[in-house]
Protein backbone atom coordinates (compact mmCIF):
# COMPACT_ATOMS: atom_id res chain seq x y z
CA UNK A 1 0.00 0.00 0.00
CA UNK A 2 1.42 3.15 -0.71
CA UNK A 3 1.70 6.41 1.59
CA UNK A 4 -1.38 8.11 -0.10
CA UNK A 5 -3.59 5.09 0.25
CA UNK A 6 -2.56 5.04 3.71
CA UNK A 7 -3.45 8.46 3.95
CA UNK A 8 -6.76 7.97 2.20
CA UNK A 9 -7.83 5.41 5.00
CA UNK A 10 -6.57 7.40 7.90
CA UNK A 11 -9.18 9.91 5.95
CA UNK A 12 -11.95 8.13 5.87
CA UNK A 13 -12.19 7.35 9.65
CA UNK A 14 -14.14 10.31 9.78
CA UNK A 15 -16.75 8.10 8.50
CA UNK A 16 -16.28 5.18 11.22
CA UNK A 17 -15.43 6.63 14.38
CA UNK A 18 -18.62 7.92 16.11
CA UNK A 19 -20.69 4.64 15.04
CA UNK A 20 -22.81 3.90 17.92
CA UNK A 21 -21.15 0.89 19.95
CA UNK A 22 -17.67 1.94 18.76
CA UNK A 23 -15.66 1.15 21.11
CA UNK A 24 -11.62 1.77 19.63
CA UNK A 25 -9.50 4.76 20.68
CA UNK A 26 -9.02 7.15 18.67
CA UNK A 27 -5.32 6.47 19.07
CA UNK A 28 -5.98 2.87 18.28
CA UNK A 29 -8.00 3.48 14.94
CA UNK A 30 -5.35 6.02 14.01
CA UNK A 31 -2.25 3.35 14.80
CA UNK A 32 -4.12 0.88 13.00
CA UNK A 33 -4.41 2.39 10.12
CA UNK A 34 -0.77 2.82 9.95
CA UNK A 35 0.20 6.20 8.80
CA UNK A 36 3.42 7.51 7.83
CA UNK A 37 4.80 10.28 10.38
CA UNK A 38 8.13 11.16 8.25
CA UNK A 39 6.29 14.02 5.13
CA UNK A 40 4.02 16.06 7.05
CA UNK A 41 3.40 18.21 3.66
CA UNK A 42 2.98 15.46 1.53
CA UNK A 43 0.58 13.43 3.87
CA UNK A 44 -1.60 17.07 3.76
CA UNK A 45 -1.46 16.77 0.30
CA UNK A 46 -2.30 12.78 0.19
CA UNK A 47 -5.33 14.00 2.68
CA UNK A 48 -6.50 17.03 0.53
CA UNK A 49 -6.79 14.80 -2.22
CA UNK A 50 -8.95 11.81 -0.39
CA UNK A 51 -11.31 14.95 0.69
CA UNK A 52 -11.63 16.05 -3.25
CA UNK A 53 -15.23 15.70 -3.90
CA UNK A 54 -16.20 13.93 -0.40
CA UNK A 55 -16.97 16.44 1.76
CA UNK A 56 -19.11 14.44 4.52
CA UNK A 57 -15.20 13.91 5.66
CA UNK A 58 -14.67 17.77 5.69
CA UNK A 59 -17.73 17.68 7.98
CA UNK A 60 -16.45 14.42 9.49
CA UNK A 61 -13.48 15.43 10.84
CA UNK A 62 -15.20 19.04 12.03
CA UNK A 63 -16.99 17.06 14.23
CA UNK A 64 -14.32 15.01 15.48
CA UNK A 65 -12.88 18.17 16.42
CA UNK A 66 -15.75 19.38 18.41
CA UNK A 67 -16.42 16.45 20.14
CA UNK A 68 -12.24 15.75 21.36
CA UNK A 69 -11.67 16.74 24.79
CA UNK A 70 -8.27 18.13 25.73
CA UNK A 71 -5.94 20.18 24.86
CA UNK A 72 -3.12 21.56 24.31
CA UNK A 73 -4.19 20.40 19.96
CA UNK A 74 -5.02 21.61 17.22
CA UNK A 75 -8.71 22.57 15.94
CA UNK A 76 -10.52 23.32 12.72
CA UNK A 77 -12.71 26.28 12.73
CA UNK A 78 -14.51 26.39 8.97
CA UNK A 79 -11.09 27.78 7.36
CA UNK A 80 -9.17 28.14 10.17
CA UNK A 81 -6.82 25.74 11.91
CA UNK A 82 -4.69 26.42 14.98
CA UNK A 83 -3.00 24.83 17.78
CA UNK A 84 -4.60 25.31 21.38
CA UNK A 85 -2.51 25.32 24.21
CA UNK A 86 -4.46 27.22 27.13
CA UNK A 87 -1.45 28.03 29.07
CA UNK A 88 -0.19 29.85 26.34
CA UNK A 89 -0.85 33.90 25.93
CA UNK A 90 -2.60 33.85 22.87
CA UNK A 91 -3.65 30.40 23.09
CA UNK A 92 -4.34 29.86 19.79
CA UNK A 93 -0.81 29.27 18.16
CA UNK A 94 0.50 28.68 14.30
CA UNK A 95 -2.79 29.88 12.82
CA UNK A 96 -3.62 29.87 9.55
CA UNK A 97 -6.24 30.60 7.25
CA UNK A 98 -6.48 28.23 4.33
CA UNK A 99 -8.83 28.95 0.69
CA UNK A 100 -11.43 26.13 1.25
CA UNK A 101 -12.43 23.64 4.16
CA UNK A 102 -10.63 20.75 2.25
CA UNK A 103 -7.14 21.85 2.56
CA UNK A 104 -7.72 23.11 6.10
CA UNK A 105 -8.88 19.71 7.14
CA UNK A 106 -6.17 18.25 5.60
CA UNK A 107 -3.85 20.20 7.55
CA UNK A 108 -6.15 19.51 11.17
CA UNK A 109 -6.25 15.99 10.38
CA UNK A 110 -2.68 15.87 9.75
CA UNK A 111 -1.65 17.90 12.86
CA UNK A 112 -3.39 15.66 15.30
CA UNK A 113 -2.30 12.43 13.85
CA UNK A 114 1.30 13.54 14.85
CA UNK A 115 0.06 14.77 18.32
CA UNK A 116 -1.91 11.78 18.63
CA UNK A 117 1.05 9.22 17.30
CA UNK A 118 4.26 11.04 18.08
CA UNK A 119 3.40 14.33 20.82
CA UNK A 120 4.41 16.20 18.26
CA UNK A 121 3.22 19.77 17.47
CA UNK A 122 4.07 20.36 13.97
CA UNK A 123 4.94 23.62 11.65
CA UNK A 124 1.05 24.62 10.36
CA UNK A 125 1.02 23.89 6.30
CA UNK A 126 -0.50 26.06 4.09
CA UNK A 127 -2.48 25.62 0.91
CA UNK A 128 -0.63 24.10 -1.66
CA UNK A 129 2.13 22.10 0.29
Amino acid sequence: MTDDEVWTRFADLARTWRIPGWEVSIRDAFEAVGVPLDDPDHARAAVRSALAGRPWLVVGWSDYCEDRRGSPAPLIDGTVVAFLDPAQHPSRLDVVEHADAASATADYVVREAFRVLASRRIQPGVDGA
